[in-house]
């Protein structure tokens, strides 16, 4: 059932609609339309929600006064007084933004609850992150760039207004299904200060000391991998229109390469790796998916330089840029050579250049014929040169062999340093799914590659801590000096260092203290490894499966053992949305029915011989069903219909 929500529920002190119908006359022609806007009584009808983020909710929503589907937006946590402002600043700037690119804003008010909304353009499609990371085929260069300048067209508009957004990433940017590109989320958006306006730029009647306070507290926000250095650091600069420049820069860097500028798994690395300015060139990159031209690369590489003064100083500068490329012209940023400035001309005026080659090759042969008589006449002197210059040709080849065996060795210890973030993400995965053994000798091979790589020498600690060695773990974090990598579980590991074994009780002490659930998800299923008691096992498991979905009702999870094998059932509840606790489990059985789960990568570490999906609305649902343990699956009738299941022919596939 959908769930209606009256006109009193979204608008405070608002008029009722029976108050208008007293003053309005009674008509005597047939007028549907009105009729029906005369006898409403609700503005809104909720039709599904769209979206949850850490202040706000996104839900669909069908706006009977315009009978159009329209997106509400309503403020998770209303009684919280700064975050209602936050919420209205980011209200009143998007909302002062009229421009095609950026998300229109409908409405906004308080309700009679007084909790904050505001209703906004419906977007059908996904935003560029999901985008790209699909890798759709159709996806050429020429796309990308239209894309881009959709989004550069959005920004110089909001710098003409002296608005600068401070967050783009590619998350932020929507791509409808009829090509539309709109700039979203404008919550640490902020007014440039009036030393920085230009005097022909508006602000709209907004006061930059209200916003500005409300949208930039201090803290470091925006997001790691997109932000510009200033926004990390402010002793390197002032957060300007060339902080939505460098942004604009990892956006172009991301589309013409589909990955992130900087990339860690740790947002502290992250941050460190921005301020450092290590920045991977595009022309490095093997997976991209196209070939980037070196103009388009230079361009984002200038876009996204740790210092201000060498960066676009206006979104219209890096946008002109962009256009001299597809005109055929050398871009500012790459600082073209003569050989390329001809190159571009050439293919400006192919037809010019077509004739001059012509006389050029003519040219040529007749120079050809004149030297040819030349030649024959030196070849005499030069068979008795030859002699000599074999002699030197030996040594030559001695010196090249040597310098050939340098470059090999350097060659050599280049590709062990290249392989170690790859064995590390094996031994990452072996771990999640329970095999700690093969992952602890994943991590030696990943350090004899590449002695220095931090992350391994983490992981390595953490299953010792997983295995109960717990003086083992301790005593190579000090040797290793990994006290700032392991902050998330250090505290427990010294006031457990010398712990024994553990037994149920020891067990729930500690990962309370820990209280990280994938670190606790690791203990729990070490210790279920090595206990043959299914009481406890049925216990641990339930406790995990609470602590990952604490929404959820603990005495409606069933699990049970049925001649050995592992059976679990979550259908009773629709509060389940996260299955760590299941990772690196054999199961039997699996139930997840009417359960409320939205992505397949829960999926990633689940082993399960039969798994219950009726009534479920999984994202890349397709994802599960390469599953190398899973033999049956059962679905709803017409459930994700654009799959061809005929493609998995080792599945049983059961429609109820």
């Amino acid at each position: 059932m959908r769930s209606k929500i009256s006109n009193e529920e979204f608008y405070n002190n608002s008029i009722q609609v029976d108050d208008i119908l007293v003053q309005m006359p009674e008509e005597t022609n047939f007028s549907p339309i009105l009729d029906s806007i005369r006898q409403c009584s609700q503005r809104y009808e909720l039709n599904e929600k769209i979206d949850r983020g850490g202040s706000k909710k996104i839900s669909r929503v069908l706006d009977y006064m315009t009978s159009r589907q329209i997106a509400l937006a309503e403020l998770i946590d209303d009684n919280n007084p700064e975050g209602a402002e936050k919420f209205f600043s980011e209200i009143f700037l998007t909302a002062s933004l009229e421009h095609p690119n950026i998300i229109p804003i409908y409405d906004a008010g308080l309700n009679v609850d007084g909790k904050p909304f505001f209703t906004m353009k419906l977007i059908e499609g996904e935003n560029l992150n999901e985008l790209i990371k699909s890798r759709p085929k159709d996806f050429t260069l020429q796309r990308a760039i239209d894309i881009f300048l959709k989004i550069c067209d959005a920004i110089e508009y909001a710098h003409a207004k002296n608005i600068i957004h401070l967050d783009l990433k590619p998350a932020n940017i929507r791509i409808g299904k009829y090509g539309e590109v709109l700039v979203c989320d404008w919550g640490i958006a902020k007014i440039i200060s009036e030393d920085m306006l230009d005097q022909t730029s508006e602000t709209h009647g907004l006061d930059p000391n209200i916003i500005n306070d409300v949208t930039l507290d201090g803290f470091i926000k925006g997001s790691p991998g997109f932000l510009a250095p200033e926004q990390i650091d402010s002793s390197l600069g002032e957060k300007n229109v060339t902080s939505d420049t460098y942004t604009l820069g990892g956006i172009l860097y991301f589309l013409l390469s589909f990955h992130v500028p900087y990339e860690h798994n740790e947002i502290s690395e992250c941050l460190k790796l921005t301020l450092k300015g290590k920045l991977r060139d595009l022309s490095t990159i093997s997976d991209a998916p196209f070939r980037v031209p070196s103009s388009l690369s230079a361009v984002a590489m200038k876009a996204l330089s740790n210092d201000q003064s060498l960066r676009y100083q206006s979104v219209s500068e890096l946008r002109h840029d962009i256009l001299k490329w597809r005109d055929g012209f050398a871009t500012q940023a790459e600082n073209a050579s003569f050989f390329v400035l001809t190159s571009l001309l050439i293919k400006r005026h192919r037809l010019i250049a077509l004739l001059c080659l012509v006389f050029f090759i003519s040219s040529l042969i007749f120079i050809y014929q004149i030297k040819v008589g030349e030649r024959l006449a030196l070849e005499q002197r030069a068979l008795a040169d030859s002699n000599a210059i074999l002699a030197q040709s030996n040594e030559s080849k001695a010196i090249e062999a040597l310098e050939l065996y340098k470059k090999e060795r350097k060659l050599a210890l280049n590709t062990s340093l290249e392989a170690a973030p790859a064995l590390y993400e094996k031994a990452l995965n072996y771990m999640r799914r329970g095999q700690f053994q093969i992952a602890e000798n994943q991590l030696f091979l990943t350090l004899k590659r590449d002695k220095n790589f931090t992350p391994a020498k983490v992981l390595l600690a953490e299953i010792y801590f997983i295995r109960q060695e717990y003086s083992k773990s301790y005593s190579y974090i000090k040797r290793e000096s990994l006290e700032p990598y392991s902050s998330h579980f250090l505290t427990t590991l010294k006031k457990f260092k010398n712990q024994k074994l553990l037994d149920e009780q020891s067990l729930i002490k500690l990962i309370n203290d820990l209280n990280y659930i994938q670190l606790e998800q690791m203990v729990c299923l070490y210790f279920m490894q090595k206990t043959d008691s299914q009481k406890v096992k049925k216990f641990i498991l339930t406790r995990l499966i609470k602590r990952s979905n604490i929404l959820m009702d603990a005495s409606k999870i069933s699990i049970e053992f049925v001649e050995g094998n592992l059976n679990i059932d979550l259908s009773k509840t629709k509060k389940v949305r996260y299955l760590i606790a299941l990772n690196g489990l054999n199961i039997n059985k699996l139930n997840l029915a009417n359960t409320n789960i939205l992505h397949a990568s829960e999926f990633k570490y689940v082993s399960a011989r039969e798994m219950n999906l009726e009534n479920t609305d999984i994202d890349l649902f397709h994802d599960i069903l390469y599953s190398s343990t899973l033999k049956k699956v059962i679905l709803s009738k017409g459930a994700y219909n654009y799959l061809n299941y005929t493609d998995f022919r080792h599945l049983i596939v059961e429609f109820r």
